[in-house]
Parts: structure tokens; sequence; C-alpha cells
């Protein structure tokens, strides 16, 4: 009599696949979550304007690091730096 072999073919989990699905689902939620709190924080307006327009002159000094000597314009408006 012949006889009969029956295959059965199983998909094996690896170990800490669902782990894995688990934790991807978990981090795409908190994504997700920082996502809609930094929207809702910034309300309509995502990118603002950068205001730093000024009419005053501001004054800047160019000195060594124990700041005795500093560099200094001239009269015909040239830039002198003290190298000593």
């Amino acid at each position: 009599m012949p006889q009969k072999i029956l295959l059965k073919f199983s998909k094996k989990e690896k170990k800490g696949e669902n782990m894995d699905k688990y934790t991807k689902g978990v981090l795409t939620v908190i994504a997700v979550g920082i996502i809609g709190i930094n929207l809702q924080m910034l309300g309509d307006k995502i990118i603002t304007n950068a205001e730093a327009y000024s009419d005053e002159v501001t004054k800047v000094a160019i000195c060594n690091t124990d700041g005795r000597t500093c560099a200094w314009v001239t009269g015909n408006e040239a830039l002198t730096v003290d190298t000593r």
C-alpha cells in the first residue's frame, strides 16, 4: 500500500518580530503626537516673519583678548589694527 506523505509548512515567526511591530507602532503614535503638539503651538503661522530692522547704527569694537588694544578707523576710513 502506497504511503501518503503530508507536508505541513508553517511560517515560523522570528523571535522578537511581534515586539518589533509593537515598538514601531508606539514610536509612530509618539511621533504623530509630537507633530500635533507642535502644530497646535504654532497656530496658523508655520513660518513667521523675521523682523530685525533698525534705524540705529550698531557700533562694534574689534579688540585683542585682554581688551587693551582695539582696531580703529583712520581719517581715510581705513581699518587699522595694531599687531604689537
